[in-house]
């Protein structure tokens, strides 16, 4: 089943980082979001586990075991 057959056409992987990253800013609850950015975003940071398996979610639509 596909994101279009299901209703959910506009879901990206854009939308759903763009969705974490406003509630992370909004629970944290800076002034600024450039605080938020300064000090909690890992710039060329990347967890290779993590990494591949929302790769994985994302291509082929299996469940991701979050053991």
């Amino acid at each position: 089943m596909t994101r279009e057959e299901i209703g959910l056409g506009w879901v990206t992987p854009h939308a759903f980082r763009r969705t974490a990253a406003t509630l992370l800013d909004d629970v944290l609850g800076h002034a600024r979001p450039s605080m938020t950015q300064d000090h909690y975003l890992g710039r060329g940071t990347v967890n290779p586990a993590a990494a591949a398996a929302l790769d994985s979610a994302f291509r082929q639509g299996e469940k991701v075991d979050d053991r």
